[in-house]
Formats: structure tokens, C-alpha cells, sequence
């Protein structure tokens, strides 16, 4: 379904996850990169009844923006995902001790966590190492579990869709299972089991 923001804006809620279909060169390269059709990934958030994009992007570091303003800057459609309400987890402690819990989804949590680092760079050293492990012959050099396993040895700035990931998984839902937050692409998260997609926001 494809709208404008005006109407856009009566039905998005706080969460909301917005995937980018960039046009420009750096968007084509992250496309082409993660296999997929987003180029960026940001969080919708209402301050002070003003629809906000929360992101992290190129030459810009984390930072808080008016949507509005943006969708007419960027020239590019938004799909917007909206998290489940609600999702449940398993735990298993031993062979005979299986608990289920259910956990509601908090979009004001959520982009609360992505506005504390807002004031971090962007992490272009992130952008190298996800690009080296798809470069043939070199992502051979790399073991699996670096992209499956969280820890690392030394600290990399996020990039838009490890932020978002992140501050997802900070509240309970990891979008990308099997995956490190620290090596989601933008189109890996519109495939989350956890999202469903509601509508297009139209470039003007």
C-alpha cells in the first residue's frame, strides 16, 4: 500500500521500523551488498508530537531527524514494519524444566535505547568488515562464529541496521536469529519473523 506522509503519519507508531529504498551510489552498493532492496534502516519515534527518524547514517553519526522533512529530502519510498505485539520465548533450564514467557513489545524502550547512542559515529570500520566477509577468497579467511557471536575485542561504531538490531534485541527481540547484532544489513531485518510489513511511505 503506498501513501503519502500526511496519511502515513495518523497510523505509525512508536517503533516502527522504516526500510529505506535508497537511488544514490553508497544506496546501491548496500543493496547490491546485502543482496536485498534497503539501503538503509532507521526507527520511527514521536517527540513532542513530531514524527522522528532515528538512525545512524554515512558522514552523519547517530542522530535524530524529522520525518517529515526527510522523506521529502531523501527522494526515496519507506516500508514501514511494524514489531508483533507480543512474542514468546522458550526456555529450556533442564531436560524436564521448559518455560514459556510471553514479552510485549515496547516501542518507547526501544527507541529510547537507540537515542543514547545517537551521539556516536558512524562505524565505517563496521562497513569494511561486513564487506570483506563478502568479498570472494577473502571470507574464506574468517571463521563463522565472528558473525554468529556478539563478542568482540575491540569496540566498532554502529552502522544503521547493527543500532537498530541492537536496540531490539536489547528489549528481548532479536530480529536476526543465528546472526551477531554487530553484522545485520537493512535487508536482513525486513525478513524478521518478528516484523510485518503495513504500508510505503511515497517519495513526493
Amino acid at each position: 500500500m503506498n501513501i503519502n506522509f500526511e496519511t502515513a503519519s495518523k497510523y505509525l507508531k512508536e517503533g516502527d521500523v522504516l526500510l529505506f529504498k535508497g537511488r544514490g551510489l553508497i544506496s546501491s552498493f548496500i543493496k547490491r551488498a546485502g543482496e536485498g532492496k534497503y539501503s538503509h534502516v532507521g526507527i520511527a519515534s514521536l517527540h513532542d508530537d513530531i514524527w522522528e527518524c532515528v538512525e545512524f547514517r554515512e558522514w552523519k553519526g547517530g542522530r535524530s531527524v524529522n520525518l517529515e522533512k526527510y522523506v521529502n529530502i531523501c527522494g526515496c519510498d519507506i516500508d514501514v514494519y511494524r514489531p508483533i505485539s507480543m512474542r514468546k520465548i522458550i526456555i529450556a533450564k533442564t531436560l524436564a524444566t521448559i518455560e514459556e514467557r510471553d514479552i510485549p513489545f515496547d516501542g518507547r524502550l526501544v527507541t529510547k535505547r537507540m537515542r543514547k547512542v545517537t551521539s556516536l559515529p558512524y562505524g565505517w570500520k563496521r562497513i569494511w568488515w561486513i564487506a570483506t566477509h563478502k568479498i570472494p577468497i577473502l571470507r574464506w579467511l574468517y571463521n563463522i562464529d565472528s558473525v554468529t557471536n556478539d563478542k568482540h575485542k575491540e569496540m566498532i561504531y554502529p552502522i544503521c541496521s547493527t543500532a537498530v538490531a541492537h536496540a531490539f534485541n536489547s528489549i528481548g527481540f532479536d530480529l536476526v536469529q543465528n546472526r551477531s547484532d554487530e553484522w545485520v544489513e537493512p535487508s536482513d531485518i525486513s525478513t524478521s519473523n518478528l516484523l510485518f510489513y503495513i504500508f510505503t511511505i511515497k517519495k513526493p
